[in-house]
């Protein structure tokens, strides 16, 4: 059986393309507040994609993934330690 993989970019009226870059399911935060590229078409989407590729075998995206990962792990954390309430009948 096949893994369902999200659809990465979204296409605007006017043709522009968003390109959100993504560890696991959850968007990274290129800047602050932002986490999709603006590309002006489908047409160099490929592109875009290649320098990204590039960017992450540089280690360009090493701090954005380990905040991430640790973002993670800490909502792990957190319902892990939730305590379980029961109820008296």
């Amino acid at each position: 059986m096949g893994k369902q993989v999200l659809r990465w970019w979204c296409v605007g009226a006017d043709g522009t393309v968003e390109l959100t870059v993504r560890y696991g399911s959850k968007p990274l935060e290129l800047a602050k507040g932002k986490n999709a590229v603006e590309i002006a078409s489908e047409s160099e989407l490929v592109s875009a994609l290649e320098q990204i590729r590039a960017a992450v075998e540089q280690g360009e995206f090493d701090e954005l993934i380990e905040q991430q990962a640790a973002w993670r792990n800490r909502v792990n954390t957190i319902k892990a330690e939730k305590p379980k309430i029961e109820f008296a009948d």
